[in-house]
């Protein structure tokens, strides 16, 4: 399971790569967050304009995990 992360914590590492101009790497591992995370933050963050799950997100998300 993926471990938590603050939303604060989503914020600096988008911040470190769209506003001070780090590569992806760089910032993996000065987070010590895989690039995987980062990634689809960045992804879902161009298609729904924000990072983080939004609550239905997280409904779907679990409901989908409990029919299985």
């Amino acid at each position: 399971m993926d471990k938590p992360y603050s939303y604060d914590f989503g914020q600096k590492v988008i911040w470190a790569i769209e506003n001070d101009g780090f590569k992806k790497s760089e910032v993996s591992e000065m987070f010590n967050i895989s690039r995987n995370t980062i990634d689809l933050w960045l992804k879902r963050r161009t298609e729904t304009g924000d990072f983080a799950f939004s609550d239905q997100n997280r409904k779907d998300a679990m409901q989908s995990l409990l029919s299985k």
